[in-house]
């Protein structure tokens, strides 16, 4: 059975725990951020032949869409009526 760096480290409490969970956590977010650069970089390039694309990449990338919906009491209601059904 494998058990994760995060629950080992809660688990135990050790410093070497702890210290390999945050390499672990540092690789990830290493490898997610050269991932992401390369999936735009890729986007990019391939949008490098119409500039109205690539400037609505580039704007996209700049402003990202709000992710947060507006909250209202209905939308709210809405909601809890969903789980208590």
């Amino acid at each position: 059975m494998r058990i994760g760096r995060e629950r080992l480290y809660t688990r135990t409490r050790l410093t070497v725990h702890a210290e390999a969970y945050k390499l672990h956590i540092s690789s990830y977010r290493d490898a997610l951020q050269a991932a992401k650069s390369a999936h735009f970089s890729t986007l990019i390039n391939s949008t490098n032949q119409n500039p109205r694309i690539l400037f609505s990449t580039v704007n996209k990338l700049l402003q990202p869409p709000d992710i947060n919906p507006p909250s209202s009491s209905d939308l709210c209601n809405s909601f809890l009526l969903a789980f208590n059904n």
